[in-house]
């Protein structure tokens, strides 16, 4: 664990921007233990069971948390969710040693991991665009610039650098 510190589901609902009152901040944790079922979020200690309120998050998966509650506001699908997920999941440095030293994913994936490292030193801003092109499949596209291209007029920019100093 790095030596981070964890935080229970209260404290990580907490963290989160748009959780002021009481009914917003239970909303919030269904939804939180929902996507833990999921499997769109990953608990630090996956030994307990039951209600969830046990579960520990670090700071990564509050970042992680906060994107997808962000997402929610825009009613994307959890289909969707999955594959922002995944580009969490695939920066961490387990994941990424997995892969080919020099394979394309594994390229795209330092990428990712890099800038997201600047986004939380705040050296420069980190955007999250999901678009889809011609009616095909749902991208998501990570970078320090909003490129939007002739892509989708329905896209959905998710400024990913400023929700972590939101939530730090």
């Amino acid at each position: 664990m790095d030596n981070q510190r964890a935080y229970t589901l209260f404290e990580t609902v907490k963290r989160l921007p748009k959780t002021a009152g009481k009914r917003e901040t239970y909303s919030v944790q269904r939804k939180v233990q929902n996507w833990v079922t999921a499997g769109l979020v990953q608990p630090i200690d996956q030994n307990f069971s039951g209600r969830g309120i046990h579960r520990k998050f670090d700071d990564r998966e509050i970042w992680k948390i906060a994107v997808l509650l962000e997402l929610s506001a825009y009613q994307v699908p959890v289909k969707v969710m999955r594959l922002v997920a995944d580009i969490f999941n695939d920066t961490r440095i387990e994941a990424r040693s997995k892969l080919r030293r020099n394979s394309r994913n594994r390229r795209r994936m330092d990428r990712f991991s890099e800038t997201m490292d600047q986004a939380k030193a705040g050296d420069k801003p980190a955007y999250l665009t999901l678009y889809r092109t011609d009616e095909g499949p749902v991208t998501a596209d990570f970078g320090t610039t909003i490129d939007l291209r002739p892509r989708s007029p329905s896209a959905i920019v998710v400024d990913v650098g400023a929700i972590w100093q939101q939530i730090s």
